[in-house]
């Protein structure tokens, strides 16, 4: 075995029992018991860090989101042992952040969200880093009309005016 875990042993060819050169073989009850073999895991602290996806998006009007997660596993002085260690969303669990109005949004993983396992590893301490969705406001500029007029005793007035949203669009 490779991993972590118990195999059982198990013999190749046949029993040959010698003395000398003569085969003595059929005067023996030959019992085969293989053994076992157990392979233990390694008990030093693996950290297993899930960071959450992120995003900084601005106001559409539409709902917006951010989902998945990445992580990382590691041990001693930074050694990388992810592909020893699995992380995954538990059952009814997801990593999504979404929204519609310029506001935060968390997924709001913790620990509890993921089951983390290792065949080869023991002792996983698992640090989670929420994910998250940034709606930021639409930027809009409201320019008035700009005019010049005489005096002519009457109230004068403009109203032209100009919206400028993101983009170079204007209404």
């Amino acid at each position: 075995g490779t991993d972590a875990g118990t195999y059982d042993g198990a013999f190749t060819g046949e029993v040959v029992i010698k003395a000398g050169n003569d085969d003595v073989t059929s005067n023996y009850k030959v019992t085969k018991d293989p053994g076992k073999l157990t392979i233990k895991p390694i008990a030093d602290e693996v950290l297993v860090t899930i960071t959450g996806e992120t995003a900084e998006k601005t106001y559409n009007g539409a709902e917006q989101s951010v989902e998945g997660f990445k992580y990382t596993a590691t041990i001693g002085e930074g050694e990388n042992v992810k592909g020893e260690v699995k992380a995954a969303l538990k059952d009814g669990k997801e990593a999504i952040a979404k929204g519609t109005n310029a506001d935060k949004y968390m997924m709001s993983l913790t620990k509890d969200s993921f089951n983390v396992t290792s065949k080869n590893y023991s002792n996983l301490k698992v640090v989670v880093n929420d994910g998250s969705l940034v709606i930021n406001k639409r930027p809009v500029t409201f320019t008035g009309e700009t005019a010049e007029k005489t005096y002519n005793t009457k109230e004068q007035e403009i109203t032209g005016i100009t919206v400028s949203k993101t983009g170079g669009e204007s209404d």
